[in-house]
């Protein structure tokens, strides 16, 4: 997958931004798991800004996605929490997910059979989202397990 547009739950995403949004760089705000689901939630901020809101959305200069995840496994966390940004990736095959968040010195990577976008919501905040002056990790094109075999 390339952008978020892709993925399901984007009604209200397709509405305030007009045109396609890349996976890409994320800062993360919260990581939420669930064992009895299997489920994880993660919620984060990305670059760009709606530039279709409605009116009523007033200032703001942030916005934050949520990626609702069912039916997790094959989960590995390293680092994480981490102030640093991370670069996001999705994939799909063989009915199922690879979600992969990383950075040089974190990453949190698993499997999911069920992924819905949730949000956007926007705030105004002191700060505006910050690039990493980092590069993608190094095989991030490449599955889990491709990604295992290389090192």
């Amino acid at each position: 997958m390339k952008s978020w547009n892709e993925i399901d739950g984007n009604k209200l995403f397709n509405i305030v931004f007009s045109r396609p949004i890349a996976i890409g760089e994320i800062e993360l705000f919260s990581v939420t798991l669930e064992n009895d689901q299997p489920k994880i939630t993660l919620q984060f901020d990305i670059p760009e800004t709606p530039d279709s809101p409605p009116s009523k959305w007033g200032k703001f200069n942030r916005c934050r996605l949520g990626l609702y995840c069912l039916s997790v496994r094959n989960l590995k966390i390293s680092n994480i929490p981490c102030k640093n940004n991370l670069f996001m990736r999705i994939s799909y095959s063989n009915n199922s997910f690879t979600i992969t968040a990383a950075n040089a010195n974190a990453s949190i990577e698993f499997q999911a059979e069920f992924v819905s976008l949730s949000g956007p919501s926007v705030y105004l905040c002191e700060v505006d989202f910050k690039h990493t002056n980092e590069r993608q990790p190094e095989n991030s094109h490449l599955p889990i397990e491709q990604e295992n075999k290389a090192k």
